[in-house]
């Protein structure tokens, strides 16, 4: 079925009262500015989990995050930042997460310092309005490391809304 047809055959079914014409049947694509930029939104990364042996998934965002902004051994991140639940009285691991004041402690070793996110009339930060560089942007119940605006993580956070971020000064 060629693309004519497809169209002929949507705009014959019935609708509300008008046709839906999802299609200039003129247009040759031959001009880049009638294309959308389907870009990704993020970049899927997932820190080196899965090069380290671990499988599934896990509440390890933290890690994640520190991995890819800092350019550090996932197995190295996590083993650090486990420690930091330890010391906070929690448990050894990170499949559960790390409270942000014991994330930002650990960050504040490498040098890190915490930014609150840029204000706007009307809407809330994303991740696209991050300083240029690597930063780590706190969302609700995630971190996620974001590369000159893009997130890089194993999902799409960028519509997410940004608190803060931490960044080297």
């Amino acid at each position: 079925m060629t693309i004519n047809e497809i169209i002929n055959y949507l705009n014959e079914m019935p609708s509300s009262g008008f046709a839906v014409h999802c299609y200039d049947e003129n247009d040759d694509f031959s001009d880049d500015d009638d294309w959308v930029d389907t870009a990704s939104p993020y970049t899927r990364n997932d820190g080196g989990r899965a090069a380290s042996g671990r499988k599934g998934s896990a509440g390890d965002c933290g890690v994640r995050a520190m991995a890819i902004a800092l350019g550090l051994d996932y197995d190295a991140c996590y083993k650090e930042l486990a420690q930091a639940n330890k010391d906070a009285g929690r448990a050894k691991s990170m499949r559960r997460g790390i409270m942000k004041s014991d994330f930002d402690k650990v960050l504040a070793r490498y040098g890190w310092v915490w930014h609150s996110a840029p204000k706007f009339d009307g809407r809330k930060a994303r991740c696209s309005d991050m300083p240029a560089g690597n930063v780590i942007a706190r969302q609700s119940r995630h971190f996620v490391a974001v590369i000159d605006g893009q997130p890089h993580d194993t999902f799409d956070s960028s519509g997410k809304m940004v608190y803060g971020y931490w960044r080297l000064p």
